[in-house]
């Protein structure tokens, strides 16, 4: 049933141009088809991310075992309705594995793609690359992490300055075996550092993993990951917890705790709103269907507090597992997910207040093999781009579509 607001907005505008504001349900008539981002099809290319860059082109970045050092990070730009600009390119260049890329388009019109190498620490060590929005170097890789500490799951976003600030786990005796913290540091567009590294939790207690980082209106920026802790008596707490920063890196309130819950929830992302405030979305174990996960949704405002209830993504008894979410130009907002034991990737639309926006939709045209690891880009007219892994006749391949409004 629509609520007020729609209501009253239908009322005044009329249905036709309501639709134009909030975007109306994700379709076939408004998708392009499905393209292959890969034109390699040797090994596995997998482990995706995607990032719309300031001239709506968008970039796609993957880690693929058929290179030089059996796991590399490599990249293609696309147009804005998903033709391929260029080759595949080349990310990381150095000796010793590369993995887990994650990429963030900068103010300026350049991007930056981050992830992790063994080259210095065989537990990994985070690294960064700046690239001309043509996919022009810009300088030589850049180390981000300390290489005395194993790290893993870089993320990266932009910032409002346009510098970038980069989050990951890391574990502080170098031993991936030990438990993790989140940190992070901010750097200039031209890729130097700003200030100190940070970290990101307080409570120190238990595993805290999987970052997601997202930049603010107000040149903050916020941080979500998920944790698991000790309950006191021999079992578990899950959490999703989060804390935000001000522009000068200093904290900026207490913390979040965006979920408590005695089963497993993970894998959380977060992407800031057109009109204020940011989204979360993860992935949270079901105890009554266990091994089955369900993805949720929570909004909150500019000063951190929830906005609206807990938003369900998707009513279904199958597995449904790494959400991705993304911030529209229209106010709204649309997350993506593997369901269905990684045979689809389903995109759900929502406008700003949380509302649905139609029916979740079939992002892959084929629905033979796996899908999992989707990627979402906002573009400036209201669409966007999806991007995801998914079979390729003997190994994976990176596939992408594209949306119109």
């Amino acid at each position: 049933m629509p609520n007020r607001r729609t209501l009253m907005l239908t009322a005044v505008l009329g249905l036709g141009t309501l639709t134009a504001l909030l975007g109306g349900p994700i379709t076939a008539a408004n998708a392009g088809g499905q393209f292959g981002v890969n034109t390699t099809a040797k090994g596995n290319q997998w482990l995706n991310a995607i990032a719309r860059l300031a001239n709506e082109r968008f970039v796609v970045v993957w880690e693929s075992d058929s290179g030089p050092n059996r796991a590399d990070v490599y990249a293609q730009l696309f147009s804005s309705s998903g033709a391929r600009f260029g080759v595949n390119f080349p990310v990381s260049a150095g000796r010793g594995k590369q993995t887990v890329p994650a990429v963030a388009a900068l103010t300026d019109g350049s991007f930056v793609v981050v992830w992790v190498s063994d080259t210095q620490n065989p537990n990994g060590t985070v690294y960064g690359q700046l690239f001309a929005a043509n996919g022009t170097y810009l300088g030589r890789p850049f180390r981000i992490g300390d290489p005395s500490s194993a790290q893993a799951t870089p993320q990266v976003s932009a910032l409002s300055d346009g510098g970038f600030v980069v989050v990951w786990a890391s574990s502080p005796d170098g031993s991936s075996d030990s438990s993790y913290d989140i940190v992070g540091r901010r750097f200039s567009v031209d890729g130097t550092g700003v200030g100190h590294q940070f970290r990101a939790n307080k409570d120190r207690a238990g595993a805290q993993m999987r970052p997601s980082v997202a930049g603010r209106a107000d040149g903050g920026f916020t941080v979500v990951w998920d944790s698991a802790e000790d309950d006191g008596s021999g079992g578990t707490d899950y959490f999703i917890r989060g804390q935000s920063f001000a522009a000068d890196g200093s904290r900026s309130g207490v913390g979040l705790i965006v979920k408590r819950g005695v089963s497993e929830l993970k894998r959380p992302r977060i992407a800031t709103l057109v009109g204020g405030g940011f989204v979360v979305t993860w992935e949270a174990a079901n105890r009554r269907l266990t091994p089955v996960s369900n993805v949720y949704a929570q909004r909150y405002s500019e000063a951190d507090t929830q906005v609206g209830g807990l938003i369900r993504v998707h009513q279904s008894s199958r597995s449904e597992v790494n959400p991705a979410v993304g911030g529209l130009a229209n106010g709204g907002f649309v997350v993506a997910w593997s369901n269905d034991s990684f045979a689809n990737i389903l995109v759900q639309r929502y406008a700003g207040d949380g509302a649905l926006v139609g029916n979740a939709v079939r992002v892959n045209e084929k629905t033979d093999a796996i899908r999992d690891w989707a990627g979402i880009a906002p573009s400036g007219d209201g669409g966007f781009a999806v991007s995801w892994d998914g079979q390729d006749g003997s190994a994976l391949g990176v596939f992408g579509r594209t949306f119109k409004q």
